[in-house]
């Protein structure tokens, strides 16, 4: 991964969990990170993280966004290309959940997880294709293992996953054309603290071991 250095990857999500972990691992490859997430404690955390293994403070850009909300989203953006001129790669990470299965579930709820984990990633990718197309760039998606397999007490996770996934293959499909990679990654049970965030039974937790991605 010796070629990323001084690449600008943004990385939503980037706070805490999988996407973290994602930013650390990369770090001393020394691209340049955009870390995006609601959270400006979180952000500071991993930015002074970043910092202590190695990645230099002037390829560290924080944004505070919420994947939900088209402004943060084109600021995330031109940010982005304001501080560092480009953007070579896209991790579309964040992501929310919440227990219900169909019948259960609040539509208030549903909207805010499709907004998340589908509607979020579809639209921040558009924003960022120009710059792609330029970069010969590349966009990972966080997906789930749950978009191809059934837990019911998180229905609409499951399709939002599933939608993400199909995405992906739309996006690839329209982009490869111009050198922009696209791929998903659809890990299984990932233990972060988004877990003890849902609100599931221990019953449901066990389940969860066994089929499930959070990030």
């Amino acid at each position: 991964m010796a070629s990323l250095e001084g690449k600008v990857i943004i990385i939503t999500g980037g706070s805490a969990g999988i996407g973290k972990c994602i930013a650390v691992h990369l770090a001393p490859c020394k691209p340049k990170l955009v870390l995006a997430a609601r959270g400006a404690a979180g952000l500071e955390a991993t930015r002074v993280e970043l910092q202590d293994i190695g990645l230099p403070v002037e390829n560290i850009l924080t944004v505070q966004c919420d994947v939900s909300k088209d402004d943060n989203l084109e600021n995330l953006v031109d940010t982005t290309i304001k501080t560092f001129g480009s953007i070579y790669g896209l991790v579309n990470n964040a992501g929310c959940s919440a227990p219900g299965n169909i019948e259960e579930v609040d539509m208030k709820v549903y909207d805010t997880i499709m907004s998340v984990n589908l509607r979020g990633p579809f639209y921040l990718s558009k924003l960022c294709i120009p710059h792609l197309k330029r970069s010969k760039g590349c966009v990972i998606n966080i997906s789930s293992i749950v978009s191809k397999s059934l837990m019911t007490e998180v229905a609409p996770y499951c399709i939002s996953k599933a939608g993400l996934d199909h995405f992906t293959h739309l996006l690839a499909a329209e982009t490869g054309p111009f050198g922009v990679r696209v791929n998903s990654v659809n890990p299984g049970y990932t233990k972060t603290d988004f877990v003890d965030q849902l609100g599931l039974s221990e019953e449901e937790k066990k389940k969860v071991d066994f089929t499930f991605c959070f990030e």
